[in-house]
């Protein structure tokens, strides 16, 4: 027994929640051999909306990321001191994607964004894995009012990559930016992009790039104004559109009025559902589109349906591409969840798909601001089968200040590390210990857990 629990895997490291997660009811029959299969849901349609006690409130949390098989969403939090004092907060919270139990929270350094009481408004992970966040620029004619910063998630702190210098578009119309992307390496070769927000020409339809090489970000953009959008009658992007970069040629951009769409590097469309109209969002506002590729076939999932739908508001679609990986051809497989996370207000319309493949299976995880989050796992049936129970199941341990918590409620068994019980508990999320090495073993009726951990 010792010798067994001295050899144990690393901790997962997660804090439980209050409010636990479930899973979605909805049965998704198999299509072609492939498989939808839910691992948890945090939502407004199921009960357990984790905006108020995850996020910390409304809009508070408008961006979302993945990296490492955990959520990352931004949260900022203003609060009025006085009159002439008013402070900003400004953090990252972290799930674990495997249970949706809350991980930690990152606090940002005092450095990242300055003085600028818009910042943390959105969050991407590059392709090596850095960490980035942005400020919500409501006008480029401020030099420096868009920033990107590279974020240590150890400690916090912060790398300055950009900001912008003084622009405004035509006729001096007001150049906002809500959200970003990022392709490449920061800390060598790659490109940041953003859409502007807005209706009006010579503003609404521009799309930012600005290069990086050797790890320096050029602050002076290349300028792409979109030449066309799907619908053909929309003239701008309106509010809180999403870029995102396919690679240095292409990139897709989703915004409020108009259909996800790819475009070239000129503003050309290259795809659109005007290739496959059957398969067109049937409302647009919830901005959010991302790409993968598992066994030698190409997905794409976009957000399927806004707010306004009473049986199913704010889901998403996966869809087979054509060949070529064109729009034309394309097939539908899912709409997820089946039910929508919720129908809450989501005036920032983010409404994110992320995607992480591994083994031939691709794990979604999707957000819309106010109303939830979620994660599935989706590939050949035989392959998802296997991950999805195991994640399901999952159980996770972490260290607090003043002992262990468990994801949820569980028969704990504590011992030191020479195999010596310390402390037991029945049905318990926490265990108070005071400072040590641990190995703590936690139990339900579904699953058990080893972990190793360090209270300090």
């Amino acid at each position: 027994m010792k010798k067994l629990l001295l050899t144990v895997a690393a901790v997962l490291a997660c804090f439980a929640s209050a409010n636990a997660q479930t899973t979605d009811p909805s049965v998704y029959t198999d299509v072609d051999g492939y498989s939808l299969k839910n691992v948890w849901i945090r939502a407004e349609t199921t009960g357990n909306n984790p905006t108020n006690e995850l996020l910390g409130g409304s809009s508070m949390s408008r961006g979302m990321a993945v990296k490492d098989g955990q959520m990352l969403f931004t949260w900022r939090k203003s609060t009025k001191v006085s009159d002439d004092l008013t402070t900003v907060e400004h953090k990252i919270v972290v799930l674990d994607g495997a249970t949706g139990a809350k991980v930690k929270d990152v606090v940002l350094g005092e450095e990242i964004f300055g003085d600028n009481g818009l910042g943390n408004n959105d969050i991407q992970v590059d392709n090596a894995g850095n960490v980035l966040v942005s400020t919500l620029a409501v006008s480029l004619s401020t030099a420096g009012n868009f920033q990107v910063w590279k974020v240590n998630m150890e400690d916090g702190s912060g790398t300055h990559l950009l900001s912008n210098v003084e622009m405004a578009g035509a006729d001096d119309a007001p150049l906002r930016i809500d959200a970003f992307d990022v392709y490449g390496d920061v800390n060598g070769e790659g490109m940041i992009m953003a859409a502007i927000s807005g209706t009006v020409s010579g503003a609404g339809d521009l799309v930012m790039r600005w290069d990086i090489t050797g790890g320096v970000v050029n602050p002076e953009p290349t300028v792409i104004q979109i030449q066309s959008y799907y619908p053909s009658t929309v003239l701008a992007s309106g509010t809180g559109p999403r870029v995102c970069i396919v690679d240095n040629d292409y990139f897709y951009l989703d915004g409020f009025t108009a259909a996800p769409a790819l475009y070239d590097m000129d503003g050309n469309i290259i795809e659109s559902f005007e290739s496959a109209p059957d398969l067109a969002p049937l409302q647009v506002g919830g901005n959010g589109v991302d790409e993968f590729s598992i066994n030698g076939k190409n997905f794409i999932v976009y957000n399927y349906t806004n707010t306004v739908p009473s049986d199913n508001p704010q889901t998403w679609s996966v869809c087979e591409l054509g060949e070529g990986m064109t729009f034309s051809g394309m097939k539908q497989y899912f709409i997820f969840p089946a039910m929508g996370v919720g129908g809450v207000s989501n005036p920032v319309r983010t409404a994110l798909p992320r995607i992480e493949v591994k083994d031939n299976v691709a794990t979604l995880y999707v957000y819309a601001t106010n109303s939830g989050c979620a994660v599935y796992k989706f590939g050949k049936s035989a392959d998802v089968d296997g991950v999805a129970s195991m994640d399901v199941n999952a159980l996770a341990i972490s260290a607090t200040a003043n002992g262990v918590a468990i994801s949820e409620a569980a028969q704990v068994e504590v011992y030191n590390f020479v195999g010596q019980k310390v402390a037991s508990a029945v049905s318990a999320n926490f265990v108070a210990l005071p400072a040590g090495n641990y190995i703590v073993k936690a139990t339900t009726a579904q699953t058990s857990t080893t972990a190793k951990v360090i209270v300090k």
